[in-house]
């Protein structure tokens, strides 16, 4: 299926006008010439050098999966930002329904400075253009979307020689940040048989593991529970979701993977937004609370409102360098440095990284979201 580029121009017009109908005309024109420019035209961050997987490793991942996964590691030079060797941000790209989003939306991001330093991209079953139609391939951040993920981080962990990883899963791909840890997590050996055929041994899911423990998540408005989203659409959505995709009803959930990692030393930021019509709001306390009660001083918590689910970043560009500065990964100084003085000055327009105690969680969340209708 080939679809002109003046097509696919229309296309992102009408995803990106229709998103942003209640926010500025200068955030909408805005966003729309940025992820055109992106998906459409390629364009990319200056001072980018991408590194492509050889021949060889794009035919072993067509044999595996049925497509070429396009892993890319991205080298990013920038006088602005901090980066640490050996390390990288992880991208996992929201849920594609006709090709789109997939890995170039890494690049949108950049632009919206909230991937500094090194990234490296892949695409989703969904992120490329496949017979009848990409959408037919996803499972919602399950099992056929957590193995391209697990097998691209391997994949970039043997290349690159990385030591510590910085996964960043929006929406769909949060659900998949959560869902990769707890099929590596899980014991009972549910996944070995999934995992040995992609060349993940026992051995691997530890490295990858500690890799992961050693970096940082940050989910921005993640899938929580894919079940909880669908009954929020209509009846014939619920039954397209469920017959022409991969999705299952009792498959992995992101919600559920996350009560399951108990045990691991991770540090998360999670990222929500006022009017989250995507997704939904639902079960937000009970996701962060489930990282928080294991790690309560490793877990963050920004609440923004911007537009939505498909948002203009405006609150986590402002906070994530400040996360990712305590964490050890790459951040801009300058970003860093507006944010300490924005809080400082106690300037309301700035969203603060907040830790509350997991009693408290639900009621923060509910009283920002009711305020937020308030204005």
């Amino acid at each position: 299926m080939i679809f002109s580029t003046r097509t696919l121009f229309f296309v992102a017009a009408m995803v990106g006008i229709s998103t942003y109908a209640k926010t500025s005309l200068s955030k909408k024109i805005s966003y729309f010439c940025k992820g055109a420019a992106v998906h459409v035209l390629n364009h990319t961050c200056p001072n980018i050098a991408s590194h492509l997987c050889p021949l060889s490793e794009q035919q072993k991942q067509l044999k595996l999966f049925g497509y070429d996964l396009g892993i890319e590691y991205h080298t990013h030079s920038d006088n602005r930002v901090f980066k640490p060797e050996k390390r990288a941000i992880f991208y996992l790209h929201p849920w594609g329904v006709v090709g789109m989003p997939n890995k170039k939306h890494a690049h949108l991001l950049k632009l919206y400075d909230v991937l500094p330093g090194d990234i490296i991209t892949f695409n989703f079953p969904d992120g490329v253009w496949r017979a009848p139609i990409p959408l037919w391939y996803s499972s919602l951040g399950q099992l056929s979307d957590v193995l391209p993920a697990l097998y691209a981080l391997s994949y970039a962990y043997d290349t690159f020689g990385l030591k510590a990883i910085d996964i960043f899963g929006y929406s769909r791909g949060g659900a998949v940040a959560v869902n990769m840890l707890a099929v590596l997590h899980n014991k009972t050996g549910t996944y070995d048989t999934a995992l040995a055929e992609i060349g993940i041994t026992a051995t691997k899911r530890k490295q990858l593991i500690a890799l992961i423990e050693n970096g940082s998540v940050v989910l921005n408005c993640p899938l929580i529970d894919g079940n909880v989203t669908l009954k929020k659409y209509s009846r014939t959505v619920q039954f397209l979701a469920r017959t022409f995709t991969n999705y299952k009803h009792d498959g992995l959930q992101a919600l559920q993977s996350a009560q399951l990692l108990s045990d691991l030393k991770l540090r998360v930021l999670l990222h929500f937004q006022y009017n989250d019509t995507r997704v939904t709001n639902q079960k937000e306390a009970e996701l962060y609370n489930a990282f928080a009660q294991c790690n309560p001083d490793a877990t963050y918590l920004l609440l923004g409102n911007d537009g939505g689910h498909v948002h203009s970043h405006d609150a986590l560009s402002k906070a994530i360098h400040i996360f990712y500065k305590q964490v050890g990964a790459a951040y801009d100084g300058q970003l860093v440095q507006a944010y300490e003085e924005s809080t400082r000055n106690n300037s309301g327009s700035v969203a603060r990284l907040l830790q509350p105690v997991v009693e408290e969680s639900k009621n923060l969340i509910t009283s920002f979201h009711r305020s937020c209708r308030k204005k």
